[in-house]
């Protein structure tokens, strides 16, 4: 028995401090605790047909927390480790959160990704040696100095650690509010990977938004249809655990049959992954029908949602948000969105001051909100400003409560005060040009400038349409540079991803080219 594991620093017992300041928050470990007393047979997990019950998910937590405290973990230690399976991730996880350690998902084809990354954590555990190069990225003086600690956590050690006394956790496993608590990855607000720190505030932050969306209880069945790499699936299937439900790793190309099997009752998709369910049932109505189904990643088009009441769910869930502020509004079939309680979000125009009814910038305040990207400074200056996040999207407030969406920052070309839409032009030009894709990249700077990025069949193609290009577009372009593209990365609805071609190109223009 380890009976300090869990165990923190006395805190009132209202969880408070003077001017009701929050210092602590109740750590999953314990909801599972509890329902691993109330109803412990109940399943906790379902994987590859096999389920746990809560007694044996806190059992395994337990053994787990015990392992991995003899590797040093400790509070406030911020610990990357490989997702090798849904059931043994999620176990580390809860391992590191008794321990008080922050937890960073990867799998191992973004270990490359991360690179440089890796350096900002405290221990990385995974399941074979990683590639020597992936500490080495950044090619800075003193790099493999700066490595951090590795652990080959291969199946010889799991079936250990599977051997080791059962380990009693505090009942009052608790996350500090401004300790790590998960370790977040984004690609998509800045084009580029950054990590993010949710601490104990901002993680309670987002998983009590999402109850307040919800209809699971003890009686839900969640699909979790992709990892906890992207976050949400992360806050998802942990309220669904809190609410003392049952989680279902579903198989990627059995999800309706996974719905049917497991009596599934809740789920979240990315809208590519709706598309196919939904295409693939023709007709029939899926069984059992859901309660709530969660869109995530992009908008999901007005035609699938109503496709999705019809033959799979009561109720279909969108809403905008990012990795650095979560859930900012809920989205209507319309595109009309409703700020969440406790978020306050604007649109500014040029002046810096809130605008209403006409086009602006969005910005956003709230508990949800991280500090900023680790290890970037200046990026963080310029997107954390002033108490407020500026995600980098467009759009027109009607009230303090009300927004539409009307593209990033990077879709428009803005020519005298008058705002273009660079994906209208972009069709334009497809249209008129032998292109098989085109983006546009509008460049800063005090010209007009546009980089014309073009996928075509021949070197005669891009000729002409260096030569036409000008003509087509808007008048008061100063510039355009044309290059040949060996692709065009697009979301998943179709929108290209221009943020991360624009850094993909400044990377090649100062010579630090990477794919």
């Amino acid at each position: 028995m380890i009976p300090s594991i869990g165990h923190r620093k006395p805190a009132l017992s209202s969880g408070v401090v003077k001017g009701s300041k929050v210092t602590d928050y109740p750590s999953t470990v314990s909801y599972i605790g509890y329902h691993a007393a109330t109803a412990p047979g109940h399943p906790a997990i379902i994987e590859g047909g096999r389920g746990v019950s809560y007694r044996d998910f806190y059992r395994d937590i337990g053994k787990m927390a015990g392992a991995l405290a003899d590797f040093g973990i400790g509070p406030g230690d911020m610990v990357a480790i490989e997702i090798t399976g849904f059931y043994r991730h999620w176990v580390m996880l809860l391992a590191c959160e008794v321990l008080g350690a922050g937890t960073l998902s990867f799998n191992q084809s973004e270990v490359d990704a991360l690179g440089r990354h890796f350096r900002l954590m405290d221990r990385v555990i995974c399941s074979s040696a990683l590639n020597s190069e992936a500490f080495e990225a950044a090619n800075e003086p003193g790099y493999t100095e700066q490595a951090p600690k590795v652990h080959v956590t291969d199946q010889e050690w799991l079936s250990a650690v599977a051997q080791r006394a059962v380990v009693d956790i505090s009942p009052s496993v608790r996350l500090g509010a401004d300790a790590p608590a998960r370790i977040v990855k984004s690609y998509g607000t800045m084009g580029m990977l950054q990590l993010m720190v949710h601490t104990g505030r901002v993680h309670d932050f987002w998983l009590r938004q999402f109850r307040f969306r919800t209809t699971m209880d003890r009686n839900a069945r969640y699909l979790l249809t992709a990892g906890f790499g992207i976050q949400a699936f992360h806050v998802h299937a942990t309220s669904c655990i809190r609410m003392g439900g049952t989680c279902v790793c579903g198989n990627p190309n059995e999800l309706a049959q996974d719905i049917g099997r497991y009596g599934i009752t809740h789920a979240t998709f990315m809208p590519n992954q709706l598309e196919q369910l939904l295409a693939a049932q023709g007709e029939e109505h899926l069984k059992p029908r859901l309660r709530q189904v969660f869109t995530i990643g992009a908008p999901a088009a007005k035609q699938v949602r109503a496709r999705a009441r019809q033959i799979l769910v009561d109720e279909i869930s969108e809403s905008y948000g990012t990795n650095e502020a979560g859930g900012i509004c809920s989205m209507d079939d319309d595109g009309v969105g409703a700020a969440f309680p406790g978020v306050e979000v604007e649109a500014v125009g040029a002046d810096g001051n809130a605008c209403f009814g006409s086009q602006g910038q969005i910005r956003v305040k709230s508990a949800g909100v991280v500090d900023g990207y680790l290890g970037d400074p200046e990026t963080t200056a310029r997107m954390f400003r002033d108490g407020w996040f500026y995600p980098g999207d467009i759009g027109v407030l009607y009230d303090r409560h009300r927004l539409t969406l009307a593209g990033r920052i990077e879709d428009f070309l803005e020519i005298d005060g008058t705002k273009y839409s660079l994906n209208v032009l972009e069709k334009a030009l497809i249209d008129a040009l032998p292109a098989k894709d085109i983006c546009l990249l509008a460049g800063g700077g005090p010209d007009v400038a546009l980089t014309l990025l073009v996928l075509t069949e021949s070197p005669e193609d891009t000729a002409r349409i260096r030569q036409e290009a000008q003509s087509l577009l808007p008048p008061g372009v100063d510039r355009i540079t044309v290059i040949e593209a060996r692709k065009i990365p697009r979301g998943t609805d179709g929108t290209v991803q221009r943020a991360k071609l624009g850094w993909q190109l400044q990377q090649a223009l100062t010579g630090n080219a990477s794919d």
